[in-house]
C-alpha cells in the first residue's frame, strides 16, 4: 500500500542521536506537520544534517528511517530501512549518528523508492503462471510479504474448477474469494480472464466482475433455465422468455357461484389493490377457460366469461391476469362478449291509449350481466291506431320495467292527423337509441312501445330484423 502523503512535511529533530536510536524528539509542534501512523499508515522519513548540506542528497550520513508510531512530537522509527517488510530503499541505507555538535538535523517526509515502488504495485499487471485452481504470480519488483491492501491485477492461464488459491511473489498460497468471504464456485473465473483482487489481511477478494455474473448492461444470448443462487445468478440455465401478456398468479381461487356468464370467485384478501375491472383472467378447470373482471371486491372478483366460458364449480388452477387489451391466447371476437337478441318474425299488440306497453314478451327483452355496456336497439315500427284524431306520437324505449320508458334511451315519430279510425297502418318507422351503462346487478331491459291514441302495435321484423345489443366496454 502507498505509505501517507502530506504537503510540507519538514521537521526539526530535537537533540543528537546514536545510530541505534528509535526514539526519536522533534521540536515542539514539528511532529503536527507528519501523518499518524496509527490511523493514516506507517511513512518513511529522510533524517540528515541540514547545517551542513541543505540538499539532504548531499549528506554522506542521510538515512532513511520508517516511522511507525507518533505521539504528538515523539517519534518511534525503525532504521535502517533496507529489505524490511517490502520497504526496500537503496542497499547502502544504513542507520548513522545523528549526534555532532552545533548542527541542525531535519526529518522530511519524501518521495523516495518505495512510494514509487508502491505505486508500480498499485495496479500490476502480471500473467499467472500456474495450473488451474493454484494460480501463481511474481511481480516486479518483487512483494516481501502480504500487505492489506496490496491490488494485483491477474491474467489467468485456466479457469476455475472450485476454491482456488493465489500466491505472489512464493510468499505462501492465499485463498480466492468473493463477496467478502464465500469461497469459489466453478466457473467465476474463465481462462484468459484479467480480474482484480485484493488482499484483506487473510485472502485475497475478487473486486472485479466474475464470469459467473450476468451482464445486464450488454446483449447476452442464454440458454437453458437460469437459476438464481446466493451469491451469483447461474447463466446456465433459462428464466427469460417472450411475455405473452400474462402475469401468472401462485394465490389460490376458489368456486363461489355462477349465474349464466358471469361468475365470482373467492380470492385472498386485498384482491382491490391489484385486480381492477376490464382486466383478463385466464386459468383451467379441465380445459383454459378466459374471462373479463367486471367488479371486485376485497375478496372476490366477478368474471364475465362471454359466450364461450362458464365458471364451474371445481379446482380453478394455473391462474394469469393481464392488463393488456389482447394478451396471448385471448379471444378478440366482439360477438363472443357481446349480448345480442335478434328477433325476425313479425309482433303485433294492441296497446292502450298513453301507455308504454311491451311488446313481443321475451322476444323483446334483453337480459344484462354486471359491468360496463353500450346498450342499444333498432326495430321497425308501425302502428294502426284505434282513434280518429289530431297528429298523434309513436315512441319506443328500453326500460327496466315493461311499463315505463327513460328518456336517454326513448326514440320519437310524429306523425299527422287520421280522420278514420282503424283503416291503415302508420308508414313504418326504424326506431333506435343507444347509451352507456354501468350495472352492478344482473338486469332485465324490456323494449317497450307507446302512442298517444291507442290501437295495433306491430313490429315489422320480417322487413328488418329486431336488435337488442349490450356491447362490452371492456373489449
Amino acid at each position: 500500500m502507498p505509505d501517507p502523503a502530506k504537503n510540507f512535511a519538514k521537521c526539526i529533530v530535537s537533540g543528537t542521536y546514536s545510530s541505534a536510536a528509535t526514539a526519536i524528539t522533534l521540536q515542539t509542534g514539528e511532529g503536527a506537520k507528519l501523518p499518524q501512523p496509527s490511523t493514516d499508515g506507517a511513512f518513511n522519513l529522510v533524517w540528515w544534517n541540514y547545517t551542513d548540506y541543505p540538499d539532504p542528497s548531499a549528506d554522506p550520513n542521510k538515512e532513511i528511517v520508517r516511522c511507525t508510531a507518533r505521539t504528538s512530537d515523539a517519534l518511534t522509527v525503525t532504521r535502517p530501512v533496507v529489505g524490511n517488510n517490502y520497504n526496500n530503499e537503496d542497499t547502502t541505507n544504513a542507520a548513522t549518528a545523528k549526534n555532532t555538535a552545533a548542527k541542525t538535523y531535519m526529518m522530511m517526509l519524501a518521495f523516495t523508492k518505495k512510494d514509487y515502488e508502491d505505486l508500480i504495485r498499485s495496479e500490476v499487471y502480471i500473467a499467472d503462471t500456474a495450473a488451474n485452481d493454484t494460480y501463481l504470480v511474481a511481480p516486479t519488483p518483487a512483494y516481501t510479504a502480504y500487505v492489506t491492501g496490496m491490488r494485483l491485477n491477474v491474467k489467468v492461464v485456466t479457469a476455475n474448477t472450485g476454491a482456488a488459491t493465489l500466491n505472489a511473489n512464493s510468499l505462501g498460497a492465499k485463498s480466492i474469494v468473493k463477496d467478502v468471504s464465500t469461497a469459489l464456485d466453478t466457473g467465476d473465473i474463465l481462462a484468459g480472464q484479467i480480474i482484480t483482487v485484493q488482499y484483506d489481511g487473510t485472502n485475497f477478494v475478487i473486486t472485479s466482475a466474475r464470469a459467473g455474473l450476468m451482464d445486464l448492461a450488454n446483449a447476452q444470448t442464454v440458454t437453458g433455465v437460469k437459476t438464481f443462487g446466493a451469491s451469483k445468478l447461474d447463466v446456465t440455465t433459462p428464466i427469460i422468455r417472450v411475455w405473452d401478456g400474462w402475469e401468472p398468479v401462485s394465490d389460490s381461487w376458489s368456486y363461489s357461484s355462477v349465474d349464466g356468464a358471469t361468475g365470482i370467485v373467492t380470492v385472498p384478501s386485498g384482491a382491490a389493490l391489484i385486480y381492477a375491472v376490464g382486466m383478463r383472467v385466464k386459468f383451467t378447470q379441465t380445459t383454459v377457460k378466459y374471462f373479463i373482471v367486471t367488479a371486485v371486491t376485497d375478496t372476490t372478483l366477478t368474471l364475465y366469461g362471454g359466450t364461450d366460458y362458464t365458471l364451474a364449480n371445481a379446482a380453478i388452477s394455473a391462474i394469469s391476469f393481464s392488463t393488456m387489451k389482447s394478451p396471448l391466447g385471448f379471444p378478440m371476437t366482439p360477438a363472443k362478449w357481446n349480448v345480442t337478441v335478434i328477433d325476425s318474425t313479425n309482433r303485433s299488440a294492441s296497446i292502450t291509449a298513453a301507455t308504454w306497453t311491451n311488446i313481443g314478451t321475451t322476444n323483446a327483452q334483453i337480459t344484462v350481466p354486471i359491468g360496463v355496456w353500450r346498450l342499444k336497439y333498432q326495430v321497425n315500427g308501425r302502428i294502426q291506431r284505434g282513434t280518429s284524431g289530431t297528429d298523434a306520437h309513436q315512441r319506443v324505449t328500453l326500460h327496466t320495467t315493461n311499463s315505463s320508458f327513460e328518456v336517454e334511451m326513448t326514440s320519437y315519430h310524429r306523425y299527422g292527423s287520421n280522420a278514420v279510425a282503424n283503416t291503415s297502418y302508420v308508414n313504418g318507422t326504424i326506431f333506435s337509441k343507444e347509451k352507456t351503462v354501468t350495472l352492478a346487478a344482473k338486469t332485465l331491459y324490456y323494449l317497450n312501445a307507446y302512442h298517444d291514441g291507442g290501437g295495433t302495435w306491430a313490429w315489422e321484423n320480417d322487413i328488418g330484423s329486431m336488435i337488442l345489443e349490450a356491447v362490452c366496454v371492456y373489449l
